[in-house]
């Protein structure tokens, strides 16, 4: 997902949502965590438009925030079962013949 304006409305969007709505509990010691949500601002562009902007220090620049949304972006689509594939057989495959 590109960081487009639009696509860091949607994530932030969601991300108050989920908070709002009470189904997501931050771990109480995660203080990062924490920090970067509250780094995150909402202002108006000279457009108009809604702009996200944070305070960069020697933490991040509410990365963190940035992930969180990321991630319940993800658990939103929907997805299917998950196949790896070896392209060669293992060393230790030949330890299991037999089993």
């Amino acid at each position: 997902m590109l960081f487009t304006p639009r696509n860091k409305l949607t994530l932030a969007t969601r991300g108050k949502e989920v908070f709002e709505d009470r189904r997501l509990r931050l771990p109480q010691g995660d203080g990062a965590l924490r920090a970067d949500l509250h780094k995150l601002k909402k202002v108006m562009s000279p457009t108009g438009a809604p702009r996200f902007v944070a305070e960069s220090d020697a933490a991040g620049h509410a990365d963190r925030a940035w992930a969180l949304f990321l991630a319940l972006n993800a658990a939103d689509q929907p997805h299917g079962p998950v196949r790896a594939y070896s392209c060669c057989p293992r060393q230790a495959s030949s330890l299991l013949e037999g089993y």
